[in-house]
């Protein structure tokens, strides 16, 4: 990136975009899973999975935190 691109940021929380974390949530990566920011404290919260596959498994609310919360304590 040159000193005048500036990073991608995230639609939903306006936080940069490359650092979010993809989590598969299936046996097969390609299969998708959700996204998370890393940010600290954050509530951003997607998606993923290929164009044609089936739906992903969306972890329940408190899976979600567990998970949410060791990406945003990450050193």
């Amino acid at each position: 990136m040159t000193q005048h691109e500036q990073p991608e940021t995230c639609a939903q929380c306006g936080h940069p975009f490359d650092p979010h974390a993809l989590v598969t949530t299936a046996d097969d990566p390609s299969d998708g899973g959700i996204m998370l920011c890393p940010v600290p404290g954050c509530e951003c919260f997607s998606t993923w999975g290929m164009e044609g596959m089936p739906t992903v498994r969306v972890p329940d609310r408190f899976e979600i935190a567990s998970i949410r919360e060791k990406i945003q304590t990450q050193d």
